[in-house]
């Protein structure tokens, strides 16, 4: 099905934010001191963000747990990891920005070949320049063995390039999600049901608290750009839905929470 539809969704929440931040801090001071946002987050993905963004407002939850001082999902279905860098070299981030990364599925798809890969996650992390990472690492259901066998090689060679970039982490999405009852993947085997995409936005939201901690330990180097285009307290969402050329489904049916949900391509 040829189409494009593009929806950028602006979360404007700069009003709201310092009101809610300055009653939490009357209330804890009596109790603890309010914990330091040292970094901005920008959270780049396909498909499979696109989802918890639609289904479960991932930007909003990042942006509650007051870890980050400022929070961006920029998702665009059929996004390969080659996009995903020219989307790094075109953004202008503020000192010092972290940068979370669900990409890889569309590239398992279209590019079987094994060297493929190492070679785009270290091109990536080039393009990063030193920012902390986070990638989440590729699942596929068990009906789809040959793209669950090119995920395996991708989230191995995933795991190597952690011992040539020192600021790289992986989120172990693999090795967590366990589809049963209603949170399943789609027929497709790539994507989620409403259910699923919510728990994969807990879990991901999990991760980010768990290394924002490590951040301000200051285990991770980070060197960006000084120049911003993002609010310091807003919470904004690019979310592009297009054709994707990969083997992936281009339907797109209509959510519920029982039933499988997809969106066009990963």
């Amino acid at each position: 099905m040829a189409f494009k539809r593009l929806l950028h969704v602006s979360l404007a929440v700069a009003m709201s934010i310092p009101l809610v931040a300055h009653n939490a801090s009357a209330i804890t001071q009596k109790t603890s001191s309010p914990r330091p946002q040292t970094h901005h987050v920008y959270i780049i993905g396909d498909s499979l963000t696109v989802g918890p963004e639609l289904f479960a407002s991932l930007s909003r939850r990042v942006a509650k747990t007051k870890n980050w001082k400022s929070t961006l999902v920029n998702a665009k279905v059929g996004r390969s990891v080659p996009q995903g860098i020219s989307v790094l070299r075109r953004a202008e981030f503020r000192t010092p920005t972290a940068i979370v990364v669900a990409l890889g599925t569309n590239d398992v798809l279209s590019r079987p070949e094994a060297s493929y890969h190492a070679k785009v996650i270290d091109q990536f992390m080039q393009a990063a320049k030193g920012k902390p990472v986070l990638w989440l690492n590729l699942e596929f259901s068990t009906t789809r063995r040959d793209w669950r066998s090119r995920g395996v090689r991708f989230n191995r060679e995933l795991l190597r390039a952690t011992t040539r970039w020192t600021n790289l982490e992986i989120a172990d999405w693999d090795s967590f999600y366990e589809p049963k009852g209603p949170s399943r993947f789609s027929n497709d085997g790539i994507h989620l049901s409403v259910s699923g995409y919510r728990i994969r936005t807990s879990f991901l939201v999990s991760q980010m608290n768990a290394w924002s901690k490590r951040l301000r330990g200051g285990s991770t180097t980070t060197t960006s750009p000084v120049t911003t285009t993002i609010p310091l307290t807003s919470t904004t969402t690019s979310i592009e839905i297009a054709p994707t050329t990969t083997e992936s489904p281009t339907t797109t049916t209509t959510p519920t929470t029982t039933t499988p949900t997809t969106v066009p391509g990963p």
